[in-house]
């Protein structure tokens, strides 16, 4: 499903760390910052090679705990939050003029809540576009919300931004 799991050596750290990487644009993600900061587990072990990642987004990964120093294999569960469509294009704008809303549907592919800790528009002319969402701090299994995003450029030429969820 254009996903890569493994290991990398990151800037600085001596110590390999587990890795996924999607094809869809976004960049490749150390598996240690997506674990849920409500796990126990999470301050003691560090993920240093996926294994094996199935369509449903589990990850088999092998970890070292710090306080034993023992390695061990952890299961990640998978949350797969998409967004449609892929891209939005608002055409020529007249300048300091908001454009029409456009809609982006955010979507929980999974069968657990996903929390939705951020949403953010990225790059740099990101100030000439704006967002509102109903998603709220969570996304149940299965379920749908809606990003409108309007542009108001305040110079001439072209314009991009990045609609990040979750950082992704």
């Amino acid at each position: 499903s254009g996903q890569v799991t493994g290991w990398a050596y990151l800037a600085g750290n001596k110590v390999a760390h587990a890795f996924l990487w999607r094809n869809d644009g976004t960049q490749i993600k150390d598996l240690n910052k997506l674990i849920d900061p409500t796990d126990p587990l999470e301050s003691y072990v560090t993920l240093t090679n996926a294994e094996f990642i199935n369509d449903h987004g589990d990850i088999l990964a092998e970890g070292t705990d710090s306080r034993t120093g023992r390695s061990g294999l952890y299961l990640l569960q998978g949350t797969v939050l998409t967004m449609s469509p892929r891209s939005l294009t608002f055409g020529s704008h007249p300048i300091n003029a908001t454009s029409a809303a456009k809609s982006v549907t955010v979507a929980n592919t999974s069968a657990k809540v996903v929390a939705i800790a951020s949403i953010a528009l990225t790059g740099s002319t990101a100030r000439q576009f704006a967002s509102t969402n109903n998603c709220g701090s969570s996304l149940v299994a299965h379920a749908t919300c809606t990003i409108k995003v309007t542009f108001r450029p305040t110079t001439k030429g072209a314009k991009s931004a990045f609609l990040k969820v979750n950082g992704g």
